[in-house]
């Protein structure tokens, strides 16, 4: 189990498995039940010395100080998940309700959601739509979520000067000026993360929602559809 626990230790903190620092947490077990009184006379003589004690809290300082820096990652990584995954599901709900305004024109009615940039705490807002569309929906205001706590979300839009986009009643998407927009895409990146990085884009016209993230760049190049 220890030799388990070390192996996950070194994937998370993408570090290599060294084969032989798998005699460290053998060494401790065998230490371990060495000093374990025996099954059939418990005897308790023979207990664990000082030395023997100290020698596992640095072997565990060790395990922790190799852990504990892949798992604040790892919340990171989770947290901006969340926003993500919020923001697209926000944006979806938006599109849904816009798809119900039957119209006739393609540009008719729909609903306007415009999008807030620069340095976000939690609960800012973040994104917010218009008030004919505000009614049918359980909130008109998006926010970023509180699960982020003290950190904070720098959060940028491809095309800085169009930060609105419209969804019309057949589905589809415009910009502010009433033209079929190229892809609208935002990023979302956590402060101080080391350049974890989350975006949400809506494909060209047809408006379908995607989270995307990195593959080894700084840009957002692998995408899932919601």
């Amino acid at each position: 189990y220890l030799v388990a626990c070390y192996r996950t230790c070194c994937i998370k903190a993408n570090l290599d498995f060294p084969r032989g620092h798998v005699l460290v947490p053998i060494m401790l077990t065998s230490l371990i039940i060495k000093r374990l009184p025996n099954k059939y006379n418990l005897s308790t003589d023979a207990g664990i010395s000082l030395p023997e004690i100290l020698i596992a809290v640095v072997i565990l300082g060790i395990f922790a100080s190799i852990s504990l820096p892949s798992f604040f990652r790892l919340l990171q990584r989770e947290r901006l998940q969340s926003v993500a995954l919020e923001t697209a599901g926000w944006l979806e709900s938006v599109r849904n309700v816009a798809a119900n305004q039957v119209s006739g024109s393609a540009n008719a009615g729909g609903c306007q959601v415009t999008f807030y940039q620069g340095t976000l705490s939690a609960n800012s807002m973040l994104a917010i739509v218009d008030s004919e569309c505000s009614a049918s929906l359980p909130t008109s205001e998006l926010r970023i979520p509180i699960g982020v706590q003290q950190e904070s979300v720098q959060v940028s839009v491809a095309s800085p000067s169009d930060r609105i986009v419209i969804f019309t009643p057949r589905g589809l998407w415009i910009n502010s000026a009433g033209e079929p927009g190229p892809t609208f895409e935002l990023s979302l990146a956590l402060s101080d993360s080391g350049g974890l990085l989350r975006c949400v884009r809506l494909s060209p016209a047809l408006g379908a929602v995607e989270i995307g993230r990195p593959d080894n760049s700084t840009l957002c190049n692998r995408w899932e559809s919601l």
